[in-house]
């Protein structure tokens, strides 16, 4: 929340302070190719649970229209990899939430890596302000992404104590040890589309001609929920990008 509140503060005094000579892009197209880390910022923790993110990526091609001599409309397609860790261990077993006896000997543990991979498809508007090859600009828009595969790997494991839950075997379960594991892809399980917003601060540099590069600070809401299963918990995508990129002003038609 710390983060989130400071990412609006800075685009905020960027929008509110930034006083340059515009670029001249009206009318203009710019094609290029962007990249970088992405780091995920998905709090799910409880008593009993953990989720810890993974580093993962972002990288596509980006495709902007000059409105004004400020501003542009920007679409882009991305390859966006997601990746966390979900965690839960529970010692302790009723029968019923109301059962007077506990199975203090039972467990279960729960311990898989989810790595999911999107097309993303942004767009957004993006307002600039040049100082001589300098460039500072800010983003805001809106981004849906697509599920292309999700891939798991990790184990779920139970224990019911023979003789401390000997109560519960008349109901069908079975006592002992099992285990169960996890490997290649998923279904059912990871949501198939995401739906959010997004807002950013970029920093371009003119290095010849129509070719800048750029490095942009990113952040992205999703909506739709992680999961597709209604038994999983409910929770929201966020994360943190930084790109580098290299972008190119094509000429304009006479």
């Amino acid at each position: 929340m710390k983060k989130t509140s400071l990412f609006f503060v800075l685009l905020l005094f960027f929008l509110s302070s930034v006083n340059g000579q515009s670029i001249s892009q009206k009318g203009s197209w710019f094609v290029g190719i962007t990249g970088g880390p992405l780091y995920g910022d998905t709090d799910a923790n409880a008593i009993n649970s953990k989720t810890t993110n993974k580093k993962s990526i972002q990288a596509g091609a980006t495709l902007a229209y000059g409105l004004t001599d400020d501003l542009r409309l920007q679409f882009e397609m991305l390859f966006e990899r997601r990746g966390f860790q979900s965690q839960r261990y529970v010692n302790g077993f009723r029968l019923t939430d109301t059962s007077s006896h506990v199975c203090w000997e039972c467990f279960y543990a729960y311990d898989v890596t989810y790595f999911s991979d999107y097309l993303q498809l942004p767009l957004l508007v993006h307002y600039s302000k040049k100082k001589g090859h300098f460039e500072f600009a800010a983003q805001a828009g809106l981004f849906y992404s697509l599920l292309l595969v999700n891939n798991h790997s990790g184990y779920e494991e139970l224990y019911l104590d023979p003789v401390s839950a000997d109560s519960f075997l008349q109901y069908g379960f079975e006592p002992g040890y099992s285990r169960i594991l996890y490997s290649g892809q998923t279904s059912n399980v990871i949501n198939t589309y995401d739906a959010g917003i997004l807002i950013g601060l970029s920093g371009n540099y003119n290095i010849y001609g129509p070719l800048s590069v750029s490095l942009e600070g990113r952040l992205q809401l999703g909506f739709a929920g992680i999961y597709e299963n209604p038994e999983m918990p409910d929770l929201n995508f966020k994360s943190y990008i930084i790109r580098l990129g290299l972008m190119c002003n094509l000429p304009k038609k006479r």
